[in-house]
């Protein structure tokens, strides 16, 4: 139980964090729905898995990769391409079609890929797993009851942000939920700058 607490705690401070993905999710919440941006944030919470489960059995490996310069190349054009989508793609005639299955999925892609093409998450996860190891000395069951308790509190944390943005969206005009999107491309497309710049 101390682990899973201790990853309780690491969860619910996670969860505070404002980056990429928390822009990502509350702009297609407000602007396309909840069901929508629940799709993507199961792509998030995947890749967060992924990398929790890599970084344990393969941490310089994967701090390799974030090194490797072609990695950090695509995750800065992903970054910028998405960004470019968000601000001239997305209408609210669009959003208030209905999403068909296979936009789902593309949904689910986008977070999937928003997150772990990011260095920052792969980073942060990396130094959650020495943490558990080095610090606080958990043995296998007990780093997998940890994350366990940690990927589900940001999950859970998550479901309620999209969910609360989807409820203001009724409250919104057409032209505050294209700000929206036009701020977050752009904060997408800076990040993809930012990332080519430290090449």
């Amino acid at each position: 139980m101390d682990a899973f607490g201790s990853g309780l705690v690491l969860g619910l401070m996670l969860s505070g964090l404002i980056g990429s993905t928390f822009f990502a999710l509350l702009s297609t919440s407000i602007s396309r729905g909840f069901r929508p941006a629940l799709a993507m944030n199961l792509g998030v919470f995947l890749s967060d898995a992924c990398v929790v489960i890599l970084s344990y059995f393969f941490a310089d490996f994967i701090v390799s990769i974030t090194d490797n310069q072609y990695f950090r190349l695509f995750g800065a054009l992903l970054f910028i391409l998405f960004g470019a989508v968000n601000i001239f793609k997305f209408t609210r005639n669009e959003e208030l079609r209905p999403i068909k299955e296979q936009r789902y999925i593309q949904l689910f892609l986008n977070g999937f890929l928003i997150n772990i093409f990011n260095p920052s998450v792969i980073i942060l996860w990396i130094g959650a797993i020495l943490n558990a190891v080095a610090y606080h000395k958990f043995n296998g069951t007990q780093v997998f009851f940890y994350f366990t308790a940690t990927l589900l509190v940001v999950l859970c944390t998550d479901i309620m942000k999209i969910y609360s943005a989807h409820r203001l969206n009724r409250f919104l005009k057409t032209s505050i939920i294209r700000i929206i999107n036009i701020v977050f491309g752009l904060a997408l497309i800076g990040l993809g700058i930012f990332m080519l710049v430290d090449l």
